[in-house]
């Protein structure tokens, strides 16, 4: 049984540099539409790189707790509680 469905691996570090790419672009239309000037970029320009970083923690921790899941529920498949160990079938 496959937890993930139709998901696909998600490369961390795509994702960080995607939302800065996409920030960045903002931060650029906003200047050249001159809808930001003067003291608004010194505030705006550091806005996707944290944004970046905050996906790339979120993404970070999803995907950690799912391999954490995913490990706990194959090692519970794997041991049958009523079996009983190797050591005393043959009798040591």
């Amino acid at each position: 049984m496959n937890d993930l469905g139709a998901r696909h691996p998600l490369s961390i570090a795509h994702l960080v540099m995607g939302v800065a790419l996409l920030g960045l672009l903002l931060v650029w239309a906003l200047v050249a539409l001159d809808l930001v000037a003067g003291t608004g970029l010194r505030f705006l320009f550091p806005v996707p790189w944290i944004l970046a970083g905050v996906a790339g923690l979120l993404a970070l921790v999803v995907s950690d707790r799912r391999a954490l899941r995913a490990q706990r529920a194959r090692r519970a498949q794997s041991t049958d509680p009523w079996s009983e160990p190797a050591s005393s079938i043959r009798g040591s």
